[in-house]
């Protein structure tokens, strides 16, 4: 499982990469339904992170063969709508706003959808074929952000589509996007890590990190958490200025490309399958348990953490006082 869990009034929502989308009791684990998205003779995977919207749970498959955007009812797993998109699979996780869905294909096009039935809204074709980069978009009030395509990051209005600023960063975008105050943050192939005024797209810092960054940037409440490009051992908090490094965690194999914070730890795995609770602060080790297989999916409520791994299992942690137990 490389998704986010995603829960809501009590069930868990997964994909899998068998092609296989579950809904789980959320306290006992037990499916209260699932549906196989493979197309006939063929195989198909779930990748991107889902979204949830009224009744229903949004997701995107890729595979062998091109993408479909899929949206299934909540209680049964129901395709209440399906939306093949001729643009290629989805890259990134979906986002939604106003009434509409957002997914960046393989051919470097931003597609907006009607949440209501898939039609599509408008297509911004901001750059050339992505090949393998998955690129980002983030949403935030009024602005889509996009990044990883030609090396530019965009800010687009979501009614019409049409851009208010673009800046080229001179790489490849390697990250997701975070937000942080005014402030947005992109990692970029050539070890670096910008800080953008997000309202007007100018330059407002640049760091050169150790590394290649990649994977999920996370902004905190002190600090942007920045992960190397996977295979890699590097994790670090930098100042939100961009000014310097806070913390560097122990070097491990890390291999979580979207980690969590959950209860001010930082969630995260290594391919040793063990799961490793860090100190959001400074970066220390505060726990951490040996499971089974690639920990990749990450999801959590206030009280518990859901934990899916390439073995096939989702595991379930609940908070106990300071600490957590397994359930």
């Amino acid at each position: 499982m490389f998704v986010e869990p995603a829960v809501a009034g009590g069930v868990v929502y997964v994909g899998s990469c068998s092609g296989t989308y579950f809904a789980l009791d959320a306290e006992s684990g037990e499916p209260r339904w699932s549906v196989d998205m493979s197309p006939p003779g063929g195989t198909t995977t779930f990748h991107s992170n889902p979204v949830l919207v009224g009744d229903l749970i949004i997701t995107s498959t890729d595979g062998e063969s091109d993408g479909t955007i899929y949206a299934l009812e909540k209680n049964s797993g129901v395709v209440r709508w399906a939306r093949a998109l001729e643009e290629g699979q989805v890259v990134s996780d979906l986002r939604q706003s106003h009434g509409q869905l957002y997914a960046l294909t393989r051919a470097g096009t931003l597609v907006a959808l009607d949440l209501q039935d898939g039609s599509t809204r408008w297509i911004v074709r901001a750059a050339r074929d992505l090949h393998e980069s998955r690129g980002s978009v983030l949403v935030e009030d009024d602005v889509v952000y996009l990044g990883g395509l030609d090396e530019h990051v965009y800010a687009i209005r979501p009614q019409d589509g049409s851009i208010v600023w673009t800046r080229d960063l001179g790489a490849h975008v390697s990250t997701s996007l975070a937000l942080r105050g005014g402030s947005l943050y992109a990692g970029t192939g050539d070890d670096r890590l910008h800080r953008l005024d997000a309202s007007t797209g100018a330059s407002l810092a640049t760091f050169t990190l150790p590394e290649d960054p990649g994977g999920k940037l996370l902004a905190t409440e002190s600090s942007i958490v920045v992960l190397g490009h996977e295979p890699s051992s590097f994790v670090a908090a930098l100042d939100p200025e961009l000014q310097g490094i806070v913390w560097t965690a122990p070097e491990r194999p890390w291999n979580t490309i979207r980690p969590v914070v959950w209860r001010e730890r930082l969630i995260l795995g290594d391919t040793e399958g063990s799961l490793v609770g860090l100190d959001v602060r400074t970066g220390a080790v505060v726990w951490e348990d040996v499971l089974r297989g690639r920990l990749r999916g990450l999801g959590h409520t206030p009280e518990t953490l859901y934990v899916g791994s390439t073995a096939g299992r989702l595991f379930a942690y609940r908070a106990v006082g300071p600490g957590i137990s397994v359930e």
